[in-house]
């Protein structure tokens, strides 16, 4: 008896130990409104530091420090270089009892004015004599949107003003209008544009194009979007009754025709239309770069709609004609994912043109001369090229991730025309990014660190600092319990490859305690999950701020880790191109090796409780953590997840080329055939108006999992998109439950 007492009370012991070890100690507060303030107050907690350069002339600019109380207003003189404070709207705002809301608007160098803004009012203060005049009535600019993109966040499109400020181009319905900006009296008016051939600025989503207006304000271009072949992603508003059902069709899925793209060009001298010989085909991509020096031509690239090929385009806008300067191919795989840097830059005096190419196994610039004819290799190294900050003096000033020891850094590096004498010009770990000062003797630059919140300074065209501009307050209050990020390198699973990452600790750390571990993930070919900025910094709102929720999910007890792994940019062509045409293989056996690895010196991370949390492609991968390796990742939380690769949209191909020729890639895409195999516990958020992946996506998914006899957990939100936008703020409802559903499936720090 005494001994079956003892080992009951044994059993109860460990009992509880286990159940102390797998649940929490403090259950996650359910309050979305908390998290909200959290994430608020998390991108609050950095101030300032990147400054808006106001230029008088080409030699001087002003700027408000936004990263001091006061918010002193600063005159730089480049010729000296030399910063003088001409007050602070704070001393504005207590010296006249001004609204704490006061802006500065203007500086008139030559009388030695400000004019700043009050509420609804405009004052003129004098900065020598230290006076304000009577205040007049102020009408604030506003830019409305004339075409809204639903459901798409951020790509509303707005008018576009002319680089003399004198017309503006704009659209109405589905046509293009020009108008001059005082009058408003219409110069162009399309009138061919419908529901399924819609005008567009030349300009567009995915890739960073120059401005579509020529530099002489005498001319823009302008595109039509033939959608009349594609079926559409169905969007049904389930709030109303009867259900209102419209369709996307602004781009293709996966093996549609792809929507066709002309050029055309408009004169508001003339109010001419000039069609150019664009090439438009439902199997191809057209994409506006840039004008031409000469103000007549304009430059546009044509891609195959797997980017295996691309055309370099020189169209004349006063006779449509359009030719080909150069073209590449690559074949069984891409040339240039149509985002990052402009990837074209014209030299002065008809010199020929700059043209960024990973031809060699890294992006380097070119040099050609406008017949297209390549002259030379210009930057060179085992590093991506990226930006152009400025040309001049037969020198090329550019951005690059040159330190070979923090490869995800960026710096400002310099080389000759000539391809000899490249030198990095910043130092130091972090991102630097230099914008050319107007004369060109001086970069403002920016700077942030994974340590170093955000600061602006002025360095000369060797890279010597001159100026301190600004720096970054930080909230002591706010900050005090945080750890700086640890960023580590760690081996693939072969051992091959290095994985730069980095590791968040909890608030309140404890070296002592386990704590459990959330991997966020994303490992699309096109862009990078681990950031190298100062955390809390450059916050932009509800939908975007995935720094602040993995801050979140540190404040609530999780170690978070996120990495890079082979297959995505920024450390040259072979490393981006591992996964090409085999994407998802290989990636969560990486993570898992990677993992294991930090960890082994870390006892601190508890790999018997670790989650997975990743959206849109990080959300498949999640997925596929679910089913490939359970055995680490105890949960998996996905948000609007790729699932059905075949149900994507057309940019899947960027990854795996056509169906019709990689059909075993496309069945490999598929993680609801898995779903038999996914062991971990599961949380799927998804929003029904989603256009980046179709809701279709996760239903297959949910089907799947029921087929399987799998449970999961359900955050659906009717009227959302891909950031979880479009009804009232339900990013921070889901932040709350992904990170409830950690807690109850890993636990808290324990002793």
């Amino acid at each position: 008896m005494l001994f079956q007492r003892w080992v009951t009370t044994l059993f109860f012991v460990a009992s509880t130990l286990h159940a102390m070890s797998a649940s929490p100690v403090h259950a996650v507060d359910w309050n979305p409104g908390a998290v909200r303030t959290f994430l608020n107050e998390y991108g609050a907690s950095v101030k300032g530091g990147f400054i808006t350069p106001h230029w008088l002339g080409d030699d001087a600019f002003w700027y408000v420090d936004e990263s001091d109380r006061a918010q002193p207003v600063f005159l730089i003189d480049l010729a000296a270089p030399a910063k003088t404070q001409l007050v602070s709207l704070a001393e504005l705002i207590d010296t006249f009892s001004l609204s704490a809301a006061t802006k500065a608007l203007e500086y008139n160098a030559a009388d030695a004015v400000l004019t700043v803004v009050s509420e609804d009012m405009q004052y003129a203060y004098d900065v020598t004599r230290k006076t304000l005049a009577k205040p007049k009535p102020y009408d604030a600019p506003v830019n409305p949107v004339v075409r809204s993109m639903f459901p798409m966040n951020r790509y509303d499109r707005r008018e576009l003003a002319s680089p003399d400020g004198a017309f503006v181009a704009t659209l109405d319905g589905p046509d293009f209008v020009i108008e001059t900006a005082q009058s408003r009296q219409t110069i162009v008016r399309t009138n061919d544009g419908t529901d399924l051939r819609q005008w567009f600025y030349g300009n567009d989503i995915w890739e960073l194009s120059d401005d579509a207006w020529s530099p002489d304000s005498k001319r823009f271009v302008a595109r039509s979007h033939d959608m009349s072949g594609i079926t559409g992603i169905p969007i049904i508003d389930y709030l109303d009754a009867p259900d209102d059902v419209q369709r996307f069709r602004y781009w293709a899925r996966a093996g549609e025709p792809l929507p066709i793209t002309r050029f055309s060009v408009f004169d508001v001298d003339s109010g001419a239309r000039v069609d150019i010989k664009t090439g438009g085909s439902p199997t191809q991509f057209a994409f506006f770069v840039r004008w031409l020096p000469d103000g007549q031509r304009f430059a546009f690239i044509r891609y195959t709609r797997d980017l295996s090929a691309q055309e370099l385009v020189f169209a004349d806008a006063r006779t449509g004609d359009a030719k080909v300067v150069l073209k590449r191919s690559v074949e069984d795989g891409w040339v240039k994912w149509p985002s990052g840097p402009i990837g074209l830059h014209f030299l002065e005096g008809d010199k020929g043109f700059l043209w960024r190419s990973d031809e060699n196994g890294y992006f380097h610039w070119y040099h050609h001369r406008m017949n297209g004819k390549r002259k030379r290799q210009v930057t060179h190294g085992d590093f991506d090229a990226g930006g152009i900050a400025l040309v001049a003096n037969n020198k090329v000033f550019f951005s690059a991730g040159s330190d070979p020891q923090h490869p995800y850094d960026q710096h400002l590096n310099v080389a000759s025309l000539a391809g000899k004498g490249q030198r990095q010009l910043t130092r130091g770990e972090g991102r630097y990014r230099a914008v050319p000062t107007p004369d060109q003797s001086h970069f403002i630059v920016y700077h942030q660190s994974l340590t170093a919140p955000p600061s602006s300074m002025l360095l000369d065209a060797e890279g010597g600092i001159k100026l301190s501009l600004a720096k970054a307050s930080v909230d002591a209050a706010f900050t005090r319990d945080w750890s700086a990020p640890e960023p580590f390198v760690a081996q693939t699973e072969d051992g091959k490859s290095d994985i730069h990452g980095v590791i968040y600790r909890p608030i309140n750390f404890d070296p002592k305690k386990r704590y459990p571990v959330i991997e966020r993930i994303y490992g699309g070919m096109q862009s990078l999950v681990t950031p190298r900025g100062y955390p809390g910094a450059n916050m932009r709102g509800p939908g975007t701020e995935y720094g602040a929720m993995l801050a979140y999910f540190q404040s609530q007890g999780f170690v978070v880790v996120t990495m890079n792994s082979p297959g995505t940019p920024g450390r040259g062509r072979d490393y981006n191109l591992k996964t090409h045409g085999t994407w998802p293989n290989g990636i969560v056996s990486d993570h898992a090796a990677a993992l294991r690895q930090i960890a082994a010196s870390r006892p601190w991370m508890d790999l018997r409780r670790v989650g997975i949390d990743g959206n849109s492609w990080g959300g498949t991968l999640a997925a596929y953590a679910a089913a490939q390796a359970p055995d680490l990742y105890k949960a998996a939380s996905l948000s609007v997840a790729d699932v059905d690769l075949s149900d994507g949209i057309h940019w899947v191909e960027w990854h795996l080329g056509e169906e019709a020729r990689n059909p075993a890639g496309y069945a490999n895409g598929s993680a609801a055939q898995l779903a038999a195999q996914m062991k971990s516990q599961l949380m799927i958020v998804a929003g029904t108006s989603d256009v980046n992946v179709p809701i279709s996506n996760t239903m297959k998914l949910l089907d799947g999992l029921a087929e399987a006899g799998k449970p999961y957990e359900l955050v659906l939100f009717p009227g959302t998109n891909h950031a979880h936008t479009g009804r009232g703020d339900r990013y921070a409802y889901a932040i709350n439950r992904i990170a409830q559903f950690f807690e109850k499936h890993l636990g808290t720090p324990q002793p």
